[in-house]
């Protein structure tokens, strides 16, 4: 996360940070959300990149900590997605990735 935030762009590896896909944000419109994960080793951190109060920021919102393979558990992602189609700084428009 150090590297992310301390750089821009960010520069990460695809086995550390990656797009998760665009989900619903089921927040009463068509939006989606851009689920991103970061991926320590052996679990990862599902959220999107907002814009809080003028900063780019990872809003990191479930945590999958028994993540042994490679694909992402998709009702983790649509969870995700749902919480951040939630946050008021949802509303007013991410920083995308």
């Amino acid at each position: 996360m150090e590297r992310f935030c301390s750089c821009e762009p960010h520069r990460m590896v695809q086995e550390h940070y990656r797009s998760e896909g665009q989900h619903p944000a089921k927040n009463g419109t068509n939006d989606k959300v851009a689920i991103w994960a970061f991926k320590p080793d052996g679990w990862r951190l599902y959220g999107a990149v907002l814009l809080v109060d003028g900063q780019k920021c990872f809003v990191g919102v479930k945590v999958d900590s028994a993540k042994k393979q490679n694909k992402p558990d998709r009702e983790m992602l649509r969870r995700a997605a749902e919480i951040i189609g939630e946050l008021t700084e949802f509303a007013k428009g991410d920083a995308n990735g």
